[in-house]
Parts: structure tokens; C-alpha cells; sequence
């Protein structure tokens, strides 16, 4: 490197250029000695000692170079080359250097200088800003009394805030990268999608009120719980086409099991009063009975428009397309019977609950497919003279009798939001199902239904591209790889989880068992500490002294613990699609393979081995140990934390996310690439084995 005093030699040519000079000064005298002296004289006499102490001198010279290379030139020139590579891997570079004595020490304090100051390329002003934007974002998401959800089209989790914890009631709770319907019931979720993206793909978004967006009801999938909130269409940078969803939403379990008594309660005094007032029409009485009974209808007509506003705010009611609505129930399934529903007519605007509705038509086709054996039907909506909308469901067969309708109607319809019925939609929306003969081979059930007063045609605004939307969060797992490309992900895009077990012994073949189960997720380069899983297991077997001397767990601890097929369903369910990560993975990999076949499922994700990874990393220099990789990267657990699952769960994440810049250093990118040189460190230890 040029500096202001001009140019300087090399470490190894400053050690050589002293070598040099004495050899030359050696040989120089002895051949002023073989000049000068005679045959017989001293000088001749002391040419062979001289030729010896020159020859000495020579191989003394070499091997002082050869101890100088080895133990100080070799040792500063890996340091060098780990300095180098700071600026792009960080200050963890430095941590796979092995050093001897004072030179280690340097290496260690040169690592811990270069952690306090060191800052990656790419943490530049434009970063701060993001790292403050998303702090910012934290804030207003944790304070917010609605819980959030932002998930991708696939209803993988992105983000959630607190509060949709404390709502949602489930012990599991949701998790980054994992499946929203491990917690919530699918069913309204895929409706109101499929609505949005019709919504899109018509261009019908520009003119709605709602523009992306819709009202929608769920319940988990316990059945406990039922919140009621707005899921928003996510688009990409271009605004074209959608890349996910957020849903903010309240929990209303109560106020609508309130809602649907009150309703039934309004429904059947009305319905009463009908028929008594139906009663004293035909009653011979003077015209003021007459008058008088007129003006109770009047009531009456007011009573039904109250009850539809109150209902209206209830119930996600809402201007639905009628194709978009068919096309949810085309999707329906929810018996996986097949059946088929064609789309006939002119599209209808209507004023809905639409998941409802479209749960109901569903399950009419459904009960007519079990009872005429019918796996055909034809969907129209029409306007009548009357100006009355209605939803025709067309079937090749007699019609059924109207009491056998009445009992499909009675049943409840899904369990997630409760007991409701059939006949609690219709009266929800002020209507009920006739049946009907068109020909000697087709029948229809018809459904009035209220036209919407809104109207969303497509006009010349419709397609005009959408307005930008302001950047609010980086949402890196939108752009993650599809499955079937898992090999390719990067292990910095990675989605792991990261594990261990406790045990009984070592042996499982042998009957040792499994007491204790700690897992942590890592989500794009981060480790989730309140994403966790950490469960006691029942092993059914006593806890050798030995073993809990070393992970201080007592027979006592486990007592009332679930048992291993209890648990391990739960923790399968935990890992997901997750790529398995733990320290001396085959030990671990062993207890849970034996119970596959009595769990009934299988571990089969993707497995890395910090143990192997590290051997790769750091060759094998030092201890690979979980205490010694800790050690040496700086990872500290406290002692109630060593030995537990949780604990050395914890630090096997941490090991493998400073492990990853070392890696990509020796060409180790992607999973792909992870479990490649795994495989070579196995077949390495297995040749070892052999000699």
C-alpha cells in the first residue's frame, strides 16, 4: 500500500532480505580465505571449518525463515485476508480465524473494535430511513385497538400487531411465514378474495366505494372466537395486480350472539303480529277497525326498515356483483362433491351479506345433490317486472317438497360463526326460498333478494392505471420463492425453525424417550423470540439421575405433561413448512422419525446441521461444540437457559445466523448450496471413521 514516505517491502521480503545479506557475507569470507591462504598454511588449514560454519550458517538462515513463515507470515496473512472481507461479511469474519497465543488475542480484540464501528454497505442514509419508518410503523401497531393482519395471497402471515393476539383467543397464536387458517376458518377469508379480485380484473374498483376493499365476518378455527372487520386488496409497485391482503377487524363474539337473538326475537313478533293483523282483516267491523289496522301495517313496513338498518350494521351487508357472487359458490366445495354451478344471465347488482348467501346456495345444492343425485346446476339472477331482483338455482329433477326444504333450512349452516341457520339468513335479509316446477324436467328454488342502490359500471375511468400508493412497510417475504424452488431460496430469505430436544438418555432405540421440546422460528435473517414453542412431554418412563443432572428436569416436572402424541402433532403444526435447523441434527432427526408412525405424520422438511455447517465454515480448529460455537461468536445464555430446549434452541439460532456471512464467503448461498456441503462434511467424518 502506497503511503507518504513512498513504498515499503512486504512482511515476508523485510524477514528474506537479512537472510540474504548474511548467506553473502558467509560466502564472501570463504572465498577471501581461499584466495589469500596456501596448501600449507593457516588459511589452508581453515578452509574446511570455514566451509562447515558457512554451511551452518546457510541452513540456520532457512530455517529461521521457514519457523518465521510458519508461525508469524501465515498466521498475518489470514488475519489479513479476514479484514479484507469485513466489509462484506462484518466483524464476524474475523470470528473463524485460528490464531496461536498473543496473535489470537489480537484477532479478538481487533473483532470486538471492529463490532462497535462497523456498519454493512448497505446501511446507508436511505436505510436509516426505512429502519425509522419501521419503527414508526411498530408503534402505531401496537397501539392500535384493532387487531391487523397483512398476509400473502396464499394466506401465508406477513405481519400482526398485539392487539389480533389478545383478540383471536388461540394458545398457538398466529406467526410470521405461517398459515393464517391455523387460526382462522378459511372459509369467509377465500370469499372476500375472490370477491376483490373479480373486483380488479373488471375494473369495477375504480367507481365502488370500497375500492379494494370489503366488510367480511369470520370465527376461528375453534369456533370460540368471531371478529368482524374490512379485508384490503395489497398491490404490486405498478398498482395492476395484487400481491396480498390486510385485514383489521374487531372481535364480536358476544354483541352478535346478542344480535342473532334480538333478531330472531324482532323476526317472531313480527311475524305475529302479521298474522293477527292478517286475522282482524277479515273481521266484520266498523271502518275506524279498518283505518286502525292500516295504520299498524304502516307500522309494521316501518318496523321492516328498521330492522333491516339495524341488521345492515350487524351484518356485512353490501352492493355485491351477482357473477362475482356465483363464482364465489362455483368455488364453495365445501362438501368436495364436484358439483358443478353454470352462470346464466345478465350480471345483477345485489344488496347482500354475500358470504352468507353464497354458504347457502352452496349448501341447497349440496342437499338436492345427496337427494336427487344431481351433480349439475345453473345459476341466474334476474330483475322482474317488478323491479324485484331474484337468484335462481335450476336442477334437472321433480321439485322437493316444500316441508323437506324447511328441515335444510333449520340446520345450521357453519360452525365458525356460531349456530346460524338457513332461515337466520333469509330473515337477515327479508326473504325466504319457494320451490317451483319450470317443466316436466326441471325445477328451481328462487330467492328474492334486494337490489343495490349503488351501481359500479365500468366507465373510461375504470381503466385508467390506479393512483400510487404510498410506501408504508418492505415486505421482503411477498417476493419469497415458490415451493418448488426451495432449494434456490437464499439462507438469509430462509423460513426456519430452529430446535431441540430433551431426553431421557441417548439411546432411543434403546427406550429412551423424549421429555422436552424448545423451537424458535427464524423469519428472513431474524430470530422470533416470541414466536416460541416450549412444551414438557410425559415420557412415561422414569428420568435417570444422570440425565437430569444435566438438564435438571425431574420426573416430578413431567408429571402432568401431555404425552409425545400429544405434542408432537402440535409442534408439527408449529414447524409447518419450515426448514428444520438444529445442533448435531441426526440425534435429535432420530427421536422424532420413531415416532412418526405412531404420530401418524411425518418430519419430512428440509434438516441443517449447525455442527456440519460450522465444520464447513471453520474447518476444524477449535471445538464445534454448541458451548464452544457460543464461545467463540459471543453468544451468552444464562445457566437456567444451558441445557434446556428453549436455551439451546435459542443459541442454535444464533450460532447459524452468524454462521450465514461466513458461509456466502465459501460460496454457501442457498439451502441448496447448505445442505450440499453438509452432506460433503458426512462423507468427510465418514472417511475419517475408516482410518
Amino acid at each position: 500500500m502506497a503511503n507518504a514516505g513512498g513504498s515499503r517491502p512486504s512482511g515476508a521480503l523485510r524477514f528474506v532480505l537479512p537472510t540474504l545479506v548474511l548467506c553473502a557475507a558467509t560466502l564472501s569470507l570463504l572465498v577471501v580465505i581461499m584466495v589469500a591462504g596456501s596448501p600449507g598454511g593457516l588459511a589452508g588449514a581453515l578452509l574446511p571449518v570455514a566451509g562447515l560454519v558457512c554451511a551452518a550458517a546457510i541452513i540456520a538462515a532457512f530455517a529461521m525463515r521457514a519457523k518465521i513463515e510458519h508461525g508469524l507470515l501465515a498466521p498475518i496473512q489470514r488475519v489479513e485476508q479476514a479484514i479484507r472481507s469485513v466489509p462484506d461479511a462484518g466483524p464476524v469474519a474475523l470470528a473463524g480465524v485460528q490464531q496461536p497465543g498473543q496473535l489470537q488475542t489480537l484477532v479478538r480484540e481487533a473483532s470486538a473494535l471492529l463490532e462497535k464501528g462497523w456498519q454493512a454497505p448497505e446501511a446507508d442514509e436511505r436505510g436509516s430511513r426505512e429502519t425509522h419508518a419501521k419503527t414508526r410503523l411498530e408503534t402505531v401497531l401496537r397501539d392500535l385497538h384493532d387487531g391487523v393482519l397483512i398476509c400473502t395471497l396464499d394466506h401465508q402471515v406477513l405481519l400482526y400487531n398485539r392487539r389480533a393476539i389478545q383478540l383471536l383467543k388461540i394458545p398457538e397464536g398466529v406467526g410470521l411465514d405461517r398459515p393464517l387458517f391455523e387460526v382462522l376458518a378459511p372459509r369467509t377469508f377465500r370469499h372476500a378474495l375472490t370477491r376483490l379480485k373479480g373486483r380488479l380484473r373488471h375494473g369495477r374498483h375504480a367507481e365502488h366505494e370500497d375500492g379494494l376493499s370489503v366488510l367480511m365476518m369470520a370465527g376461528t378455527v375453534d369456533g370460540r372466537t368471531i371478529i368482524k372487520g374490512r379485508m384490503s386488496l395489497m398491490l404490486d409497485d405498478a398498482g395492476t395486480d395484487p400481491v396480498g391482503y390486510v385485514v383489521t377487524f374487531d372481535e364480536v363474539t358476544n354483541s352478535l350472539s346478542q344480535a342473532l337473538w334480538r333478531e330472531r326475537s324482532l323476526f317472531d313478533l313480527h311475524d305475529d303480529l302479521k298474522r293477527r293483523f292478517e286475522a282482524l282483516t277479515g273481521h266484520n267491523d266498523a271502518d275506524v277497525m279498518a283505518a286502525e289496522i292500516r295504520d299498524m301495517a304502516e307500522e309494521l313496513d316501518r318496523l321492516d326498515t328498521l330492522l333491516l338498518d339495524v341488521l345492515g350494521s350487524a351484518w356485512p351487508m353490501s352492493a355485491v356483483f351477482s357473477h362475482t357472487l356465483f363464482e364465489c359458490v362455483q368455488e364453495r366445495n365445501s362438501e368436495e362433491r364436484g358439483l358443478t354451478f353454470d352462470v346464466e344471465g345478465d350480471p345483477v347488482w345485489l344488496h347482500c351479506d354475500s358470504a352468507a348467501i353464497s354458504d347457502l346456495l352452496d349448501r341447497l345444492g349440496n342437499r338436492l345433490s345427496v337427494h336427487c343425485g344431481l351433480d349439475y346446476f345453473r345459476l341466474i339472477a334476474t330483475i322482474a317486472q317488478d323491479g324485484e331482483g331474484y337468484i335462481d338455482l335450476m336442477f334437472a329433477a321433480p321439485p322437493i317438497e316444500q316441508d323437506l326444504l324447511a328441515e335444510w333450512l333449520d340446520e345450521p349452516l357453519e360452525p365458525d360463526l356460531g349456530a346460524v341457520t338457513g332461515q337466520d339468513i333469509l330473515h337477515r335479509h327479508r326473504t325466504d326460498v319457494s320451490v317451483a316446477a319450470i317443466n316436466d324436467r326441471v325445477s328451481r328454488l328462487r330467492m328474492p333478494l334486494r337490489l343495490a342502490a349503488e351501481r359500479y359500471e365500468r366507465t373510461e375511468r375504470s381503466y385508467m392505471p390506479a393512483q400510487a400508493r404510498a410506501e408504508f412497510y418492505d415486505f421482503d417475504l411477498l417476493n419469497r420463492p415458490h415451493a418448488a424452488e426451495l432449494d434456490q431460496t437464499p439462507l438469509t430469505a430462509l423460513t426456519c425453525v430452529v430446535f431441540d430436544l430433551e431426553t431421557t438418555g441417548l439411546e432411543p432405540s434403546k427406550g429412551d424417550e423424549i421429555i422436552s421440546v424448545g423451537a424458535a422460528r427464524i423469519v428472513n435473517g431474524r430470530l422470533l423470540r416470541g414466536e416460541i414453542f416450549n412444551e414438557f412431554v410425559n415420557p412415561g418412563r422414569s428420568i435417570p439421575a444422570a440425565s437430569t443432572k444435566i438438564h435438571g428436569i425431574t420426573d416430578a416436572m413431567v408429571a402432568d405433561a401431555p404425552s409425545p402424541v400429544e405434542t408432537l402433532p402440535r409442534f408439527h403444526r408449529y414447524v409447518g413448512r419450515a426448514a428444520l435447523i438444529a445442533h448435531n441434527a441426526a440425534f435429535d432427526m432420530k427421536f422424532l422419525s420413531m415416532k412418526e408412525q405412531a404420530l401418524g405424520k411425518r418430519f419430512e422438511q428440509p434438516v441443517l446441521d449447525t455442527l456440519l455447517l460450522a465444520a464447513h465454515a471453520l474447518g476444524r480448529d477449535g471445538s464445534l461444540s454448541l458451548d464452544g460455537l457460543s464461545e467463540r461468536f459471543g453468544i451468552t445464555l444464562s445457566d437456567e437457559d444451558r441445557h434446556t430446549a428453549l436455551g439451546d434452541a435459542l443459541a442454535t439460532g444464533e450460532v447459524f445466523l452468524k454462521l450465514l456471512p461466513i458461509l456466502e464467503t465459501k460460496g454457501v448461498r442457498t439451502l441448496g448450496d447448505a445442505l450440499a456441503a453438509s452432506n460433503r462434511q458426512v462423507g468427510l467424518r465418514r472417511m475419517q471413521e475408516q482410518f
